[in-house]
């Protein structure tokens, strides 16, 4: 992190010129508005990889990016007025594409990965959902960073960062499902409960973690509960094996876990939905 934090300070104090390739600088390859008409993302991505490392610095500058008062103030004006506040926004947008260009260079951008961490405690919240998203593009090695989010900060800022990272992870995020399991005991409900929900948006081992999910959706906790059920809808006719539990939580006394119930059955099984359907018909 100490390196990463030197190197960066570098390239702001001493105006280190942005690392260039085919005659373009990083922030003209990274940039999607301005020059998507005239490459293609497999352009982009090769820029992004040959400048690889050397761009880590200016990276991290355009993910820390927060708008001086002045700026936010003037382009909510300009919306009002219905103008366009580009002059404005540009730096804002490039901060989301270089939080982009992390899923590009993968486990190279690792050494990153620390100072991203600290900015999950940003006060600004574009910051900390850029610092998130980069966080997701690095891969396995950002795993210990994002189980610390789950475990320690729980608002809803947060879950959003945390969520939208843990998307982006995709396979790579693999090597946590045992952590995840074993969280779904915990004691206190948002760990339990988040750790669920990342279990779902995973979708992966189902033979191992729909039998851990059914387990928690027999908590005495709702929270725990619809988190749990509400998983089972992203593993598809992979969660069969949990019919009869979510067919027990249609009948929770908890609203949200019994419509989690019915939304999860139209993914997994919709078949037994409509003879529940059908069922409560005759019985009137």
């Amino acid at each position: 992190m100490g390196a990463l934090v030197l190197v960066t300070a570098a390239a702001l104090w001493l105006s280190v010129p942005e690392p260039e390739y085919r005659g373009w600088t990083l922030s003209m390859w990274i940039d999607h508005r301005t020059r998507a008409s005239l490459v293609t993302d497999k352009e982009r991505e090769e820029a992004i990889r040959h400048i690889g490392t050397n761009g880590l610095p200016f990276l991290m500058r355009w993910i820390r990016y927060k708008p001086p008062l002045w700026g936010r103030v003037a382009s909510a004006s300009f919306r009002k007025l219905h103008l366009s506040d580009d002059f404005v926004g540009e730096r804002e947008s490039r901060g989301f594409d270089a939080a982009w260009a992390f899923s590009v260079l993968g486990p190279e951008a690792l050494p990153a990965a620390p100072e991203l961490a600290g900015l999950l405690s940003s006060p600004d919240v574009n910051v900390r959902y850029r610092a998130g998203v980069a966080l997701g593009g690095v891969g396995q090695g950002a795993l210990s960073f994002l189980l610390n989010v789950a475990t320690n900060r729980q608002d809803a800022l947060d879950l959003t960062v945390l969520f939208a990272a843990w998307s982006i992870l995709g396979t790579n995020a693999a090597p946590a499902i045992p952590t995840l399991i074993g969280r779904l005991r915990n004691p206190d409900q948002d760990v339990a409960g988040t750790s669920a929900a990342l279990l779902g948006i995973s979708a992966t081992q189902p033979e191992t973690v729909v039998p851990a999910l059914s387990e928690a959706a027999g908590s005495t906790n709702a929270h725990v509960r619809f988190c749990a059920v509400e998983a089972f809808s992203a593993f598809g006719q992979s969660a069969r094996g949990a019919v009869p539990v979510l067919v027990r939580a249609l009948g929770d006394g908890d609203t949200a876990v019994r419509e989690a119930a019915t939304n999860s059955l139209r993914k997994v099984a919709p078949e037994v939905l409509g003879m529940q359907a059908a069922g409560g018909e005759h019985g009137n």
